[in-house]
């Protein structure tokens, strides 16, 4: 009981704050606009619904042997709840943007059998400059 006092305490703080940040007076809102509003925040499970709902895709990328892949990665970001690669540029002449089926913004979950997930971005890099 008093967790979720301490949660509920926690979210009128966080809403409140969230209202101050965007210029919206309380006393305005309308029902219907908070509605609205929570309803165009991202879900707090935006990042892995894909995993979720069986919705990666396994992609090979055809390069001769010592040819980079032509990606830039960074971390998926403080507060992801799930740490991983992400791409953040593709070479215009590397074989990841030749094989036409990886974009920027793509999550790495892994390469060649490795997982990527829960690793820091600089052995992530490490592993895909090796086996990539």
């Amino acid at each position: 009981r008093i967790m979720a006092l301490a949660i509920g305490q926690a979210f009128n703080v966080a809403y409140h704050e969230f209202l101050r940040n965007s210029g919206i007076k309380e006393n305005l809102l309308e029902e219907v606009e908070y509605a609205s509003i929570m309803g165009a925040q991202q879900s707090p499970t935006a990042e892995i619904d894909p995993l979720l709902h069986g919705q990666t895709k396994q992609i090979t990328v055809g390069k001769k042997k010592g040819e980079m892949l032509g990606i830039m990665v960074v971390a998926a970001g403080i507060g992801s709840i799930m740490p991983a690669a992400v791409v953040a540029h593709l070479s215009k002449t590397g074989p990841a943007l030749k094989c036409g089926q990886i974009n920027v913004g793509d999550y790495l979950l892994s390469i060649n059998g490795t997982s990527l997930v829960g690793l820091s971005i600089q052995q992530c890099i490490d592993h895909i400059k090796v086996k990539g």
